[in-house]
């Protein structure tokens, strides 16, 4: 999403950019678009946040991605004539910052920080918050999305009220009255009274139903067009993250995913995600993950399940380690042919052997193969995400070979300058 820029793209890409690539994709003759994950990431309130499959929430979408134009109006008409002119002032600065931030890289920090900004400022108008409270089109949103909006809207609140995301620093209000945190604190002050903490609830909650709302157009464009809109599932969420937070049970919490020791790296990989408490969440059917999928089909009429592997066999270490080596697989379940079989999945041989091979490359490309086959042909080092800057250097193989269907994917924190194609804010 971060690199489909435009003349009206505010620092990255943004849901209004993935309807004009639907658009470019029908007319090009093709019927399938896949992007990464577009779920919130925002643990650090820094460029580490960039990397899209640390999750806080696996239901609320980024605010990297919202088109801020839109509020601007949608402000505007609300605030009255009266404001004509605050509104013109705002149009310009957006404009400004539009500018400044077309560069060629994503400076993620400043972006998401003018994003903010400008819904904050919206929501501040004379008339605006209550006339987006009292809407009907906000009431049904809530209704509908109350289980993860309330909770997700709380986390965020407390995370700037304490300044960091690991809500088991949070005393009185970490994982053991998470519910009762998110009842009392999600709603107005029965006796009127302002809030700091409610009105960044209802920031949030601006901020995701427009976000929703977005979204859902792109994604109803492309069905009108024939086009498969494909999401992306991330594997994990982040240790400090509203599922943690409110479900801690569902996790291993002193434990962590990533990769054995291999010939791409020697001390393995240590993703820092927890690990899944299986045998509680087979409780309930696995609700977490239905209602997870059941999400993301609101948006997506297909799906890539990132790490796919891990629902079978994923590298568990302990809490303390910092490198890959000291772990186990856990779960470590065999997965045999004939149980694919017996569940009509047909294409087991196109998973399982190579299907864009260097020879094929070389027949389609000639002597361009190696500009072909790294996507970024002019660094073949290059991670396998178009338009990223350098800092994956992991490109599928060993733990991760085989895992999804589409690209590699890779778990090491960040160095500068790397997901996102992010660069430091000044």
């Amino acid at each position: 999403m971060f690199s489909l820029r435009s003349t009206r793209s505010v620092g990255a890409g943004d849901f209004g950019d993935l309807e004009a690539l639907v658009e470019l994709v029908e007319r090009a003759g093709m019927n399938v678009v896949q992007i990464l994950p577009v779920n919130d990431t925002t643990v650090h309130g820094m460029w580490w946040d960039s990397y899209p499959y640390s999750s806080v929430s696996v239901f609320a979408l980024h605010p990297l991605y919202l088109r801020v134009q839109p509020l601007i109006e949608e402000a505007a008409a609300a605030a009255g004539p009266e404001r004509a002119g605050v509104f013109d002032a705002l149009r310009r600065e957006t404009e400004r910052a539009r500018r400044a931030l077309d560069l060629k890289e994503v400076d993620y920090e400043a972006t998401v920080r003018v994003k903010l900004s400008i819904a904050r400022r919206c929501l501040k108008e004379p008339n605006v918050r209550e006339a987006f409270l009292e809407s009907e089109a906000f009431r049904v949103f809530l209704d509908e999305q109350s289980s993860w909006l309330r909770p997700y809207a709380v986390f965020g609140a407390l995370r700037e009220l304490f300044g960091t995301a690991e809500h088991w620093r949070w005393g009185a209000l970490s994982s053991e009255n998470a519910a009762e945190t998110v009842r009392r604190l999600s709603s107005p002050d029965p006796s009127g009274a302002s809030s700091s903490v409610y009105d960044a609830v209802v920031l949030r909650y601006y901020v995701q139903f427009h976000l929703d709302a977005q979204l859902r157009s792109a994604s109803a464009s492309a069905a009108s067009r024939g086009v498969v809109l494909k999401g992306d599932l991330p594997i994990g969420v982040d240790k400090a993250s509203v599922d943690t937070w409110m479900h801690p049970e569902l996790f291993r919490m002193r434990a962590s995913t990533g990769a054995p020791p291999d010939a791409f790296d020697a001390n393995g990989q240590n993703w820092g995600f927890p690990t899944y408490n299986w045998d509680v969440m087979s409780e309930d059917g696995y609700m977490w993950w239905r209602r997870r999928m059941t999400h993301l089909e609101r948006y997506f009429s297909a799906m890539r399940v990132d790490h796919v592997l891990g629902f079978f066999r994923i590298w568990e270490l302990p809490a303390h380690a910092r490198l890959g080596r000291m772990g186990r697989f856990r779960p470590s379940v065999p997965i045999r042919r004939h149980e694919l079989d017996e569940r009509g999945l047909w294409f087991v041989d196109r998973l399982c052997d190579p299907y864009v091979t260097g020879a094929e490359l070389r027949r389609v490309f000639g002597d361009r193969d190696g500009e072909a086959g790294t996507e970024r042909g002019q660094d073949p080092a290059a991670p396998p995400y178009v338009g990223v800057g350098k800092g994956h250097p992991r490109e599928g193989g060993g733990q991760d070979a085989g895992d999804g269907v589409g690209i590699a994917q890779h778990r090491e924190r960040p160095a500068p300058g790397t997901a996102c194609g992010a660069v430091r804010s000044p």
